[in-house]
């Protein structure tokens, strides 16, 4: 499914436009090969790159084709199936903002509710969803402290159990794929700053900052909490 979102600085509300205008944020939730394909050609966009975009197992990194850049992120969603993490993709072309993934996102749901987005100021865009991905990963490392530490007080009154065991397993498993998706993500994060993908007003840089000190924190929680 794909949704075009708009939003001035001047209007009150997200607007849902049939056709995408310069400066929409094009949505795209689980596309079928056909919304792939006529995002492609209406945008420009690279088939390889953009099917990455909805591969289960991609890594996030930072990709420019022509004047599109593609930012692959991944977010917290311990209750997938096959992994803990999904992937989201994000392109700034010259005229829009594109979101695409393979489920839909709670960052993204979390913006679209709140309304407070614009989605011309593409930059600024891009940085909210990176925020909300970053919320999205300390929210859950916070649930996983307090199960950790009544867990281990729970331990040291009674027997262990089996069914102890495999939760501690299932979150070592959880924390170790964080740390796979939050490590290259810094990366990511450092590459943006440079400045040498895209522009940046000195307060978008700011908010890069501050993203990549928050990652480096998350980085360090889910080390500590592996231990």
């Amino acid at each position: 499914m794909i949704t075009n979102y708009h939003k001035t600085i001047r209007d009150d509300k997200i607007q849902i436009l049939e056709k995408p205008v310069r400066g929409s944020w094009i949505c795209a939730i689980s596309p079928n090969p056909g919304e792939m394909e006529m995002l492609e050609l209406q945008h420009s966009l690279d088939p390889d790159l953009l099917d990455d975009g909805i591969d289960l197992y991609e890594a996030p990194r930072l990709e420019r084709d022509g004047s599109n850049i593609y930012i692959y992120v991944r977010y917290c969603l311990p209750e997938g199936e096959h992994t803990s993490t999904h992937p989201l993709l994000l392109v700034i072309t010259q005229n829009n903002i594109i979101t695409v993934s393979r489920t839909n996102t709670v960052p993204i749901q979390n913006l679209i509710a709140h309304g407070e987005i614009v989605t011309t100021q593409k930059v600024k865009l891009v940085l909210e969803i990176l925020e909300e991905v970053n919320k999205g990963y300390r929210e859950h490392l916070n649930g996983v402290t307090k199960h950790i530490l009544s867990t281990r007080n729970k331990l040291q009154k009674t027997i262990v159990s089996n069914t102890d065991l495999l939760n501690f397993i299932n979150i070592e498993e959880d924390l170790n794929e964080f740390l796979a998706a939050l490590q290259p993500y810094g990366i990511v994060l450092h590459a943006l700053l440079n400045g040498k993908y895209m522009k940046m007003h000195e307060k978008d840089e700011d908010l890069v900052e501050d993203l990549q000190l928050s990652t480096n924190e998350l980085i360090e929680l889910t080390k500590s909490r592996l231990k």
